[in-house]
């Protein structure tokens, strides 16, 4: 699924050329992704005393510079003149998803390690940071519409936001040591990958240019 995710936005680079380099970067971060699953099955899952952060973590985190890559070149292609109360509409509404995001995994996860920032705790915090910045960018980006998005990018940040509340309630769990494998929260990984794959077939829809009189 997450291959098909991937499929989806390299599929869509090579055939058009209109944000060609849009869809290869995303495709790429998710193809980067998959990598990191197959190498933790194949190589981590059935070690007693995986290393952690390991390999796999290093590609799981590169996925996040090419969604963020992705959102700006969007942004940059499809959004037309912003108006200010729009920007700032975005730019509030951004830092409160972000402080919001904190706010709930912050705190458990650094109490757990008794206040020590060793590596295992920052790459736990690596991965909420990395989706909140997402979020509050999806946000952002929302906001500079006029809080009218296209269809493309409604799939889109519902795949990023997906993804965001698996890596926090996965986080959670397993700080709390309540993670069990094979429950529903594992569907939403390659639900968002697919989310997101299908955004890049919707219509680009360019925000009509905003004009402000002062």
């Amino acid at each position: 699924l997450l291959l098909a995710g991937a499929g989806f936005c390299l599929w869509r680079a090579a055939a058009f050329r209109e944000e060609r380099l849009t869809w290869l970067v995303m495709g790429a971060g998710i193809l980067v992704w998959t990598g990191a699953d197959v190498l933790w099955t194949a190589v981590y899952a059935d070690d007693a005393n995986p290393p952690y952060p390991s390999v796999s973590d290093a590609l799981w985190l590169a996925y996040y510079p090419a969604a963020f890559a992705t959102l700006l070149l969007l942004a940059r292609a499809r959004v037309g003149k912003i108006q200010l109360n729009q920007l700032f509409d975005g730019l509030i509404a951004a830092l409160t998803t972000a402080a919001l995001g904190c706010a709930v995994l912050y705190g458990p996860v650094v109490d757990a390690s008794g206040g020590e920032l060793s590596p295992e705790v920052l790459t736990n915090l690596a991965y909420p940071v990395g989706d909140l910045l997402l979020l509050g960018l999806v946000v952002a980006i929302l906001g500079l519409t006029g809080w009218r998005p296209s269809l493309g990018w409604v799939l889109l940040g519902l795949g990023l936001a997906m993804n965001a509340v698996a890596d926090g309630v996965y986080l959670l769990q397993t700080v709390e040591g309540t993670y069990v494998e094979g429950t529903l929260l594992e569907t939403l990984w390659p639900a968002s990958a697919l989310l997101v794959g299908l955004s890049a077939w919707q219509r680009p829809e360019r925000a009509a240019a905003a004009t402000h009189e002062s």
